[in-house]
């Protein structure tokens, strides 16, 4: 079963599924030695690695990230197409516009 997730792209940098992972490591060649030990060599598990396809992800803009994100006096708020939303700063949405550097 595969689902989106949403994913703050400041922490990572490259997705990968997780069960497509296990299933590919589990899929590798194995030994098992005289004492009943497993083992698999870290070159056919970095290649599994590299063969599993990236998952399918959407960037999160947190709410105080967002160029609609005002800090107001009271009240934080999304100012946007949608009008006056009271929003929390580790909030999100799929409206969301990561603020630039000439937005204020």
């Amino acid at each position: 079963m595969t689902t989106d997730k949403l994913v703050d792209f400041d922490h990572v940098t490259d997705y990968i599924s997780r069960e497509a992972a296990w299933n590919g490591i589990y899929n590798c060649p194995t030994k098992t030695d005289a004492d009943g030990y497993i083992w698999v060599r870290t070159k056919d598990v970095a290649h599994m690695i590299d063969d599993v396809p990236a998952a399918d992800v959407v960037e999160v803009v947190r709410c105080k990230d967002c160029r609609y994100f005002y800090n107001g006096y009271d009240e934080k708020c999304c100012i946007s197409h949608r009008g006056v939303v009271v929003t929390d700063e580790n909030g999100f949405c799929h409206h969301a516009e990561r603020r630039s550097d000439n937005d204020n």
